[in-house]
């Protein structure tokens, strides 16, 4: 999952990864906060902004599934990935109107007007590409502001327009040349068409690259929640090499919470994001 702010540039890839400093606050504007991901990191990026869409403005999702799907069931999921038909959208926008009276979950208010990228590959394989159209199907009752890509024949994967195996190619790092480039059309959207696209995509990148102690925000036991002790900052970019690590959006850490604001995964990150932005 990533967190992107524009305005100071500055992304933070908080995951699955290994040295290590302290988060330390950046000055950067909190009305500008989005989350993007590609598969369990997209279901993960859709979680993350349902639950905390008063803060988070917008998400980026590639081959991921509506919010709360899974039900918390593992079988539940592989349903949710293969067969999108058979998914109870209309159910699903109940279930977070409830999370919300509750104050499991942010007011659904909050993502009234908010940006939502959506991209599905039509080859895909892994998670079937109507679950593209559910996503947008949920947000739309939300009056979220939908920008999809649905005809790019790409397998399960983050599609660039320079890098990585062939489109229709499944497995390796999930990284493939669709001649289509997902990051900047995704983050262009959802900063209103206003970033400049990259001339070329040569030579190394300028900028602040660093490790962080992601232990302190997960009671020093980062692994219990399936995450490893560090996470990686990059000013103004940032990536890691683990294409297998899955964020929980199922329920398969155990934790009935997993899709709202007490479980951990969630209020881990939102942690971090709360030490970037306010030095909380």
């Amino acid at each position: 999952i990533y967190v992107w702010s524009p305005s100071k540039r500055v992304l933070s890839v908080l995951a699955v990864a290994l040295c290590q400093s302290s988060l330390e606050q950046y000055n950067i504007d909190a009305n500008s906060i989005t989350v993007s991901g590609i598969s369990s990191g997209a279901a993960f990026a859709t979680q993350f902004h349902v639950i905390y869409s008063q803060e988070i403005k917008g998400v980026a999702t590639f081959a991921g599934v509506v919010y709360y799907c899974a039900y918390g069931n593992v079988y539940t999921s592989l349903t949710c990935m293969n067969s999108p038909a058979l998914t109870n959208v209309n159910l699903l926008v109940s279930e977070a109107k409830s999370f919300a009276s509750d104050l499991s979950i942010d007011s659904t208010s909050g993502m009234s007007g908010d940006k939502v990228y959506i991209f599905a590959g039509t080859e895909d394989s892994v998670v079937a590409p109507g679950n593209g159209p559910n996503i947008e199907e949920f947000y739309s009752a939300f009056s979220a502001s939908i920008y999809t890509d649905y005809n790019i024949a790409a397998e399960h994967c983050q599609p660039t327009n320079f890098y990585g195996a062939a489109c229709a190619h499944k497995g390796g790092e999930y990284i493939n040349n669709c001649q289509f480039d997902g990051a900047y059309n995704a983050l262009n959207y959802l900063y209103g068409n206003s970033l400049t696209k990259p001339s070329s995509h040569s030579g190394s990148f300028p900028g602040l690259y660093d490790t962080f102690d992601q232990e302190e925000f997960f009671n020093n036991n980062a692994k219990s929640f399936s995450l490893d002790s560090s996470g990686y900052l990059y000013v103004p970019s940032g990536t890691l090499d683990n294409p297998q690590g899955c964020w929980d959006w199922w329920g398969y850490t155990g934790i009935l919470n997993y899709a709202k604001n007490s479980g951990p995964q969630p209020k881990g990150i939102k942690a971090m994001v709360d030490r970037l932005v306010h030095g909380i």
